[in-house]
């Protein structure tokens, strides 16, 4: 072998020896940690905590299911507003799907991520003595800035304080002790959140195509969460804006402050009535943009009914 060739093939066994030993540049690494939690901090908790409600989430068919360590539970249940250090929640999202063996249920398929809310006045003591974790199905961080997704959830959970800043209520199945409790108009959650009139000429030029042209005004949500919007809230508060919009019979709109990200919603057509459930309500479209995303603005279509 001539020296030309022994030199060739050395300097591509060190590069290739670079490549495996460094990372390129380009590449995520990727975070298992959130808060100072991990998920595997409370492996199968799932299997040792108390269940104590499930939600399902119309606009995305999400169902939830959410459960609470011992201290977390005991407080609940006495209903308590100052939890103790130690408390957790935790939550699991679920894709549903329709049961092939039963095709007028859904069933949760495969899960999709995993929430928790740690109790330690001391060490978030910024974010009202709660600290909140996110992870993917796979234990992994969302990619977006962590400061943001927790003061984001911070903000959210403020809208409850006389709950402890928890949103959840223990679900009660046992025979006999059931009720048909129902939330009170003056607490329910879209009456603490406030919106203002804006001028759909004033918006971006790229939010104005977006609205019919019958439309001359928005419904603008006006609240300390725009300042947190990552791809977690932009999807959390479609619910929100689909009754302001159905309500005021106007679009509605969260948005950032460099109004880059924002999710909007409104009724297509005012004329065209859909039925859910037995009661009529309107077919609603929402467009969700969040630069942070690899992905572009994407759409959904559904039928809302209050």
């Amino acid at each position: 072998m001539n020296y030309s060739l022994k030199l060739v093939l050395a300097l591509i066994f060190i590069s290739n020896l670079r490549a495996f030993a460094e990372p390129a540049a380009s590449q995520t690494i990727k975070s298992n940690e959130m808060s100072g939690v991990k998920l595997d901090d409370f492996a199968d908790f799932e299997k040792k905590w108390k269940l104590v409600t499930v939600r399902f989430r119309r606009d995305t068919g999400e169902m939830r299911f959410t459960y609470a360590n011992d201290l977390a539970f005991e407080a609940l249940m006495n209903s308590a507003t100052a939890y103790p250090k130690g408390a957790v929640f935790a939550k699991i999202g679920f894709k549903t799907d329709q049961d092939p063996g039963f095709p007028s249920s859904v069933v949760p398929t495969q899960s999709r991520r995993y929430q928790f809310m740690v109790r330690d006045k001391d060490k978030f003591s910024k974010t009202d003595g709660w600290g909140y974790a996110l992870f993917d199905r796979d234990g992994f961080v969302y990619p977006e800035d962590v400061q943001v997704q927790t003061m984001a959830c911070a903000a959210c959970h403020r809208v409850v304080p006389e709950r402890g800043y928890v949103f959840s209520e223990y679900l009660e199945m046992s025979p006999k002790k059931t009720s048909d409790k129902k939330v009170q108009p003056e607490n329910h959650f879209s009456r603490k959140i406030k919106f203002e009139d804006l001028a759909v000429n004033k918006l971006p030029e790229d939010l104005r195509k977006l609205i019919p042209s019958f439309y001359k005004k928005v419904r603008l949500m006006n609240h300390e969460i725009n300042q947190f919007l990552f791809q977690g809230t932009l999807d959390e508060v479609k619910p929100v804006l689909s009754g302001e919009s159905v309500a005021s019979q106007n679009p509605a709109l969260i948005l950032s402050a460099d109004k880059q990200s924002y999710t909007l919603v409104f009724i297509e057509n005012l004329k065209l009535k859909c039925e859910q459930d037995g009661k009529s309500g309107y077919f609603i479209k929402s467009v969700t943009n969040s630069p942070t995303q690899k992905f572009k603005a994407y759409e959904t279509r559904y039928c809302w009914v209050d």
